[in-house]
């Protein structure tokens, strides 16, 4: 390409200061003359035009080229600019694209595309890019569509004398290359996004040939104007930010937020398709040119917008592209790795990066699929790329609505905090119903008392009928408005609150779901279940609600709870007991698809493609329920050590396989952990995993003994819970990766049967680099692991098949995004429930986990057994290239585990912390109560806030004691008189003894009163032993603080208060 024509986008003449003060002038008058409504930005025209373009040709010195004739005879009939700005702006259709096509410009009928476009000094020209070649018999609609296009043209005078000519170009690609059906991806094709990829570049080229456009702007049918004079915010927006080789936008959606971190940089960072491209930008012309080169390569799976971002990413960081399809395979049947290009697009960087070559417009707004609504819009915004939109609730056309909320009854009143924070959003309710489960009249007036004296907005307490069952909330819930919503206390409002409504004039709500095809429904435990149910009313029911989203019609609830009650009243008891989740949305929405007025009553949405609108997002984590109650606290083992049952936290590749075979043959402990299945296996015992007894029973290999299950999956856990592991007492230690579902299903609450968890904790960067290696040399045995044969590490790390945070995830028990405050769980469960060792120190770990399970060793020393194992060789060793600590590679691999580096930093301050503390005697309990404070310096004090499943698992934590037994019991239950004892640090553990009974009382709000007056007697007490050290001149012994907190003795941080998420 020729010099002459490099960055036009900067050519003006000395006479556009004349023409920019006439436009300031002219553009300060339009308002009064013709009252036309537009943004601020036009009225300062003719500064923003002139000044940037001045300093950015001092950077940067173009020469100027002279227009062609065609241009130039337009500008020659402009008495005010003789050399204006050529925009060429795209509008690329397929041939399904006829209808849309048409459709499309109906929106620049509505919004004027500028303030005078027959005096202004740029010229804009339509093209319309046809992937396929021009024929009328082969595609008749795309011909009448075009002569739709034409008419309209004529009609508007060119759309109010803005658009110059409306031409037309063929990309000329054929059938078989012009594909774009998302679907292939996932069947393997790298084709499937052929059609989009070659036709914007042989549009770009059609463009950039001409010689007389500055910019080509990509404007898809899916790209409609919001606003008054878009083309000319447009252009002056390319003005003031020339010079550049591309302006668009980057996704503004929230489609992406559950899963932004798993997401490459790439994607994250990219510009949307829909763009202003400068064709005669040098550094435009070499990505265009890599784009064509790629095209019959596996780089051309990637759209050329996300594979733009990837060519500046790598340019700019060095980073390597990621390749988003794992169903897409080379040519050897492995993962697909992207050759980096980093000395070539490096050198790209170097030469334009400094100029800033890509920017993001203002002016253009990316939603891609996503539902919005109208105020999501900024008000500088002109243009939106988007399919979705919808119109934001308005009283006066849909109607009024309430606000229903669950409450569960707990201590700490969370329905209180929930109102607090309801009453601060920007709310569309004129109401609130709260349902609870109140013990009295007087109850229930006290909290609407208060309710009225404290929030603007009306709320309404409603006692629920059966205190025990809460999912008939739906059907109970007394509203006097349209339309309401359900929510919980175990969630929080947003700050703004939007509903969305069709667009269509028909006023319907809309309704997100989740396809019951879609691996976001088949993954979710509930969906399969509540599909059944909603099947008996619509058989062909495939649409799971997402029940935070829904609005309810209020009459339309009550004719299906009338229907719901009178089928369930026909079932079998049994039936019944498996319907026990109560109507819910997706049968509510299946009622009306029988009815024939599910499409007439609401709009739906498919939450996959076009995302959901949240209005309420799940409270802060909590420790799950189980890990809570199911889980001995360490520091509280001692007193429980009559019935320990040490749990082994295997975290893979951290040494498990020597702690297995250390405990089961140098200690002879029976085992259970997935050696005793796989021993069955190997024997012949099993045919397969059908073939397992129905008994439990001890397999023996040598002196060693595990227990015939495999704890380390799902289906080998609910086996154990079934043939009750537990309570057989066979197994010595258990041994298992899932910590979350050995505490939720095998283990319980009551005394005997808490399990008192151990771990090994592995520095998360030598793990990932472990794990890889291993899997790497298992690939070539195992077919399924054969795509990382020929991967290098570096590849690993950012592919998407790396583990990332996988302690987090498991201590959170979270699947999906994970963040600081999963981090915080984490921390929580480590601190509390978890005796913590390091494979760094395996000696010493190991004494600790004997000391504190009182396992005796035959000798004083390590016996030849054990020493083996501890110090000559770590069994099932992985010995592979160590990763440099400054390495890319250690960065990459930190960078994807961050969280988890985190926490295994916290576990090595632990260690150290509980090194200290198992040699602490009882006396020093007073100062343990104080020095715990700084652990929850972020949490209320003494605040207990319950799962959202709390009263619906609570069956599955059967107490140890009646309610009517609780009374009068031992020197563990609530009757023990603590109020007589002088010391403190006695009453502090009388009162944890009595809190600790407290938890199993079965009645929620009797347990919930317990709890409560344990927690402010404890309170007390811990004021006192801090006032007293303060009166008494005694320093608390801090230990050094680490990088989120104090650190301190083991006994320091288990005893004390309890803090949010249950007992320390």
């Amino acid at each position: 390409m020729s010099t002459q024509h490099s960055s036009r986008i900067t050519m003006y003449s000395s006479r556009s200061k004349v023409i920019g003060s006439s436009l300031l002038l002219a553009a300060a008058l339009l308002p009064i003359l013709f009252h036309v409504p537009f943004h601020d930005k036009v009225v300062r025209t003719g500064v923003r035009i002139i000044r940037p373009i001045q300093r950015a040709r001092k950077l940067r010195p173009v020469p100027f080229t002279a227009p062609t004739k065609s241009v130039a005879s337009k500008y020659a009939s402009n008495q005010h600019d003789q050399q204006g700005f050529s925009l060429a702006l795209v509008r690329t259709i397929s041939a399904h694209d006829a209808k849309s096509l048409v459709e499309s410009f109906e929106a620049w009928e509505e919004f004027a595309l500028g303030i005078d476009c027959h005096s202004s000094h740029h010229v804009t020209d339509l093209i319309i890019s046809f992937s396929r070649i021009y024929d009328e018999q082969l595609y008749p609609s795309i011909t009448a569509a075009l002569k739709d296009v034409s008419a309209t043209y004529a009609a508007t005078d060119g759309w109010s004398g803005c658009i110059r000519s409306v031409k037309t170009f063929a990309a000329n690609l054929s059938e078989h290359e012009d594909l774009y059906l998302p679907a292939l991806a996932e069947e393997g094709n790298p084709m499937w996004v052929n059609g989009p990829n070659r036709q914007f570049e042989r549009t770009f080229r059609h463009v950039q040939s001409t010689g007389i456009y500055d910019a080509m702007f990509l404007m898809e049918s899916d790209t409609f104007p919001v606003a008054p004079a878009w083309l000319d915010n447009l252009i002056e927006e390319i003005r003031s930010n020339a010079p550049f080789a591309l302006l668009g936008s980057k996704y503004n959606g929230d489609a992406w937020d559950d899963f932004a971190d798993k997401l490459p940089l790439a994607l994250l960072h990219h510009i949307n398709g829909n763009s202003v491209y400068n064709t005669s930008h040098q550094f435009m012309e070499h990505i265009v040119s890599e784009l064509e080169a790629e095209a019959g390569t596996l780089y051309n799976a990637i759209s050329y917008d996300y594979r733009i971002s990837q060519i500046l990413l790598e340019g700019s960081s060095g980073l390597p592209p990621d390749f988003p399809y794992p169903n897409i395979l080379d040519d050897d049947g492995g993962l697909v790795t992207l050759r980096p290009k980093p000395d070539k697009f490096g050198l790209w960087w170097k030469e334009y990066g400094e100029d800033d070559p890509v920017k993001e417009s203002r002016i253009i707004n990316n939603f891609a699929t996503t539902a919005f609504i109208l105020d999501d819009v900024d008000k500088d915004v002109s243009l939106i790329h988007g399919k979705s939109m919808y119109l934001p609730w308005d009283p006066y056309l849909h109607g009024s609505v309430s606000l229903v909320v669950s409450d569960w009854g707990e201590m700490d009143e969370p329905y209180k905090q929930f109102l607090y924070k309801i009453d601060a959003s920007d709310h569309p309710f004129s109401q609130i119903v709260l349902i609870a489960s109140f013990e009295s009249r007087a109850q229930i007036r006290s909290v609407t008392e208060w309710a009225a004296a404290t929030f603007s907005i009306p709320v309404a307490v409603q006692n629920r009928a059966d205190k025990d069952f809460t999912h008939m909330d739906l059907c109970e819930a007394k509203v006097n408005t349209d339309y309401f919503m359900m929510t919980d206390v175990d969630h929080a409002p947003l700050t703004r609150i939007d509903l969305m409504f069709a667009s269509d004039g028909s006023n319907r709500p809309v309704v997100p779901y989740v396809p019951s095809e879609s691996s976001h429904c088949s993954n979710y435990k509930a969906c399969a279940a509540t599909l059944s149910q909603a099947r008996e009313f619509f058989p062909a029911m495939d649409y799971f609600m997402l029940s935070e989203e829904i609005l309810f019609s209020s009459s339309l609830r009550q004719e299906f709870c009338e229907e719901w009650k009178l089928r369930e009243e026909t079932k079998l008891p049994a039936a019944v007991a498996e319907s026990a989740m109560g109507p819910t949305p997706t049968s509510y929405i299946a009622y009306l698809l029988q009815l024939g007025v599910g499409g007439s009553a609401y709009s739906f949405s498919d939450a996959i493609k076009e995302g959901s609108r949240k209005t309420f997002v799940p409270a802060d984590p909590k420790m799950p329920l189980a890990m809570k109650y199911d889980l001995v606290d360490v520091a509280s083992f001692k007193s429980e050590k009559d019935s320990q049952l040490p749990l082994f936290w295997r975290i893979p590749r951290s040494g498990g396989t020597t702690v297995e075979v250390l405990l089961a043959h140098c200690l002879e402990l029976k085992v259970a952990s997935s050696s005793g299945a796989a021993l069955e296996r190997n024997e012949g015992l099993l045919l397969n995993n059908n073939d397992r007894p129905n008994t439990l029973s001890l397999v023996a290999n040598g002196k060693e003994q595990y227990v015939n299950v495999d704890v380390s999956n799902p289906e080998g856990i609910a086996r154990a819970e079934e043939l009750d592991l537990v309570g057989s007492g066979l197994a010595d230690v258990f041994i298992s990766p899932l910590l979350h579902e050995m505490s939720e299903v095998v283990f319980s609450p009551q005394p005997g049967r808490r399990a008192t968890v151990f771990a090994i904790f592995r520095h998360p960067v030598e793990r990932a680099a472990s794990l890889f290696y291993y899997l790497q040399r298992l690939s070539k045995e195992d077919s399924s692991w054969a795509k990382l044969g020929n991967m290098t590490i570096d590849d690993y790390a950012v592919s998407s098949i790396a583990e990332s945070n996988w302690m987090v995830r498991m201590l959170s028990n979270e699947a999906a995004a994970v963040d600081e405050r999963h981090l915080e769980i984490a921390k929580d469960v480590v601190r509390k429930k978890i005796v913590v060792g390091l494979l760094s120190n395996m000696e010493e770990s190991m004494q600790r986990f004997y000391s504190y399970f009182g396992w005796e060793r035959k000798s004083g020393d390590w016996n030849p057994c054990e020493h083996r194992l501890l110090f000559d060789e770590l069994l099932n060793a992985n010995v592979h290239k160590k990763v440099d600590k400054v390495s890319k590679t250690w960065g990459l691999l930190a960078a994807n585990n961050a969280l988890d580096v985190a926490l295994y930093e916290y576990a090595v301050e632990l260690f150290d912390i509980q090194g200290r503390g198992l040699s602490v005697s009882s006396s020093d309990s007073d100062e343990e109560a104080v020095l715990h404070r700084r652990h929850d310096s972020s949490s209320t004090e003494l605040r207990q806030v319950l799962d959202l499943a709390v009263d619906r698992r609570m069956t599955d934590y059967p107490s140890s004691h009646s309610e009517g037994k609780g009374k009068g019991s031992t020197s563990h239950s609530s009757g023990e008189k603590c109020g007589s004892i002088r010391s403190n640090s006695k009453k502090l553990k009388c009162l944890k003894r009595k809190m600790w009974h407290c938890k199993t009382i079965s009645n929620r709000r009797k347990r919930s009163n317990c709890v409560s007056r344990c927690q402010r007697k404890m309170r007390k007490i811990i004021k006192k032993i801090r006032r007293a050290k303060r009166n008494n001149g005694l320093e608390v012994n801090h230990a050094r603080r680490g990088r989120n907190g104090a650190k301190r003795n083991v006994r320091k941080v288990m005893h004390a208060r309890r803090g949010r998420n249950g007992i320390i």
